[in-house]
C-alpha cells in the first residue's frame, strides 16, 4: 500500500504538468483516494480556471463517495481561502463528503495562511499537514520566497565559453547549442520578468522572448541609469500581451501602453528593486545580464539561484569574463546538453 507521502507526491508529479499560465498562482496538484485506488486527480492548469482541488471535485460523483472505503485527498498546498477568480477551495472541500484531507504545506500568501485549514477544521474534517512538505514547498519556491520573504526569487543566467568569457571582442558569440538555448526558453517561460543592462539591450538587441517553445513571453526590465535606451530602441521586442520597463534615475520619454519609463532611485539598488517586484508581483525574476548587471545582483546578494551554461568546446579566448560564482552558493546538479554543460547553484548565504 502507498504511504502517505507517496500519494503526495503522485500530486506533486500531477503539479508539475503545469505552466507558467498558472501565474501569479502556484502549480498545485491533487489526488483523491479510496482505499489503494485513486478516484480522480488533477491540477492547476490556468489563472482563472479551476483550482486543483476544484477540479477533482469536478469529476466525481458525491452521492457515491458514501460507498467508498477510506476516502482521502492529497493536496500539495492549503486550499484558498478567499474569493477571486473561482470559489475557495476549502468551502468546497469543507462541503464535500470528503473526511480526511492530507495537504503538503501551508499557504503563505496573508489571504490564506492558514485561514483555509480553519474553514475545514470547522467542517470537522480529519486533517494531516506537512505531508512531503519540503518537496511540496519546492514546487513552488518562487511563490513561497515572494510572500514569506517579501521579495522574489532571482535566477542569474548566463553562457560562457570554456576558457571563461560571455563575448567575444565585446561582441554577441553563439556559445550554447541550439538544444541548450531552448532549455533557456524554457527558463524565461516560468519566468514572470526578465532583467538586462542598458549596454546588453543595445548593443546585442536581444528578443528575450520564448520564440524556441511554446509558452508565454515575460516582461522585461531594462537597468538604464543613464537615460540612454529610447522608445525606438525599445519597440523591436516587443510581443503580445508583454510590457516593457525601463528603468532611469530621469525619465527621458513618454510611455506608451507596452513600452513604461520608470523613475528608479539606484543608490538604493536592492530595496528599490524589491519594491518594484512587489508592486508588479513578479515572483520569479531571471537575471540575463550583460556583466555589470549580473556582478550588481551578485554584489547585493540579490539572487536565489545561477544557472551557468559552459560549453565544453568553445574558446573565445578575450572579451568579457564571466562573473565569478560566490563563495556562499552550492553547486546542487550538474546536467550535459550536446557538448553544454548545465550547473546550477543556489544561494547558501
Amino acid at each position: 500500500m502507498p504511504t502517505h507521502e507517496e500519494w503526495m507526491h503522485r500530486a506533486i508529479q500531477l503539479a508539475r504538468l503545469s505552466t507558467s499560465c498558472t501565474a501569479p498562482n502556484p502549480n498545485v496538484g491533487a489526488v483523491l483516494v479510496s482505499g489503494n485506488d485513486i478516484i480522480a486527480e488533477d491540477y492547476h492548469k490556468k489563472a482563472g480556471e479551476a483550482h486543483a482541488e476544484a477540479a477533482v471535485l469536478a469529476q466525481i460523483n458525491p452521492q457515491l463517495l458514501g460507498n467508498k472505503q477510506d476516502v482521502r485527498m492529497y493536496v500539495t498546498l492549503e486550499p484558498c481561502a478567499h474569493y477571486g477568480r473561482t470559489p475557495p477551495c476549502a468551502v468546497a472541500l469543507s462541503n464535500s463528503a470528503i473526511p480526511s484531507i492530507f495537504v503538503g504545506c501551508l499557504d503563505p500568501n496573508p489571504l490564506v495562511a492558514g485561514k483555509g485549514i480553519n474553514i475545514l477544521k470547522e467542517a470537522g474534517k480529519e486533517l494531516h499537514i506537512g505531508i512531503a512538505e519540503e518537496a511540496c514547498k519546492d514546487l513552488i519556491r518562487p511563490f513561497f520566497t515572494f510572500y514569506s520573504q517579501n521579495k522574489p526569487y532571482i535566477v542569474l543566467k548566463w553562457a560562457e565559453s570554456q576558457d571563461g568569457f560571455m563575448d567575444q571582442n565585446y561582441s554577441a558569440y553563439p556559445i550554447t547549442k541550439e538544444l541548450t538555448n531552448q532549455y533557456s526558453h524554457f527558463l524565461r517561460r516560468n519566468a514572470d520578468a526578465i532583467v538586462v543592462g542598458n549596454v546588453t539591450f543595445l548593443r546585442d538587441r536581444p528578443q528575450l522572448n520564448t520564440r524556441l517553445i511554446h509558452g508565454k513571453n515575460p516582461d522585461i526590465i531594462v537597468l538604464d541609469p543613464s537615460g540612454k535606451v529610447t522608445i525606438r530602441d525599445a519597440a523591436h521586442i516587443i510581443a503580445e500581451n508583454t510590457k516593457i520597463y525601463i528603468l532611469q534615475r530621469n525619465i527621458s520619454e513618454k510611455s506608451t501602453s507596452q513600452i513604461q519609463y520608470v523613475q528608479f532611485d539606484f543608490a538604493n539598488f536592492k530595496e528599490e528593486f524589491f519594491q518594484f517586484c512587489l508592486l508588479h508581483v513578479y515572483q520569479n525574476v531571471m537575471v540575463e545580464g550583460g556583466e555589470y548587471t549580473l556582478n550588481q545582483f551578485l554584489h547585493y546578494s540579490m539572487w536565489d539561484e545561477i544557472v551557468r551554461y559552459k560549453s565544453d568546446t568553445v574558446m573565445l579566448k578575450n572579451g568579457t569574463s564571466a562573473p565569478i560564482i560566490p563563495e556562499n552558493s552550492e553547486l546542487v546538479s550538474i546536467h550535459k546538453i550536446d557538448t553544454d554543460s548545465i550547473l546550477l547553484y543556489q544561494n547558501k548565504g
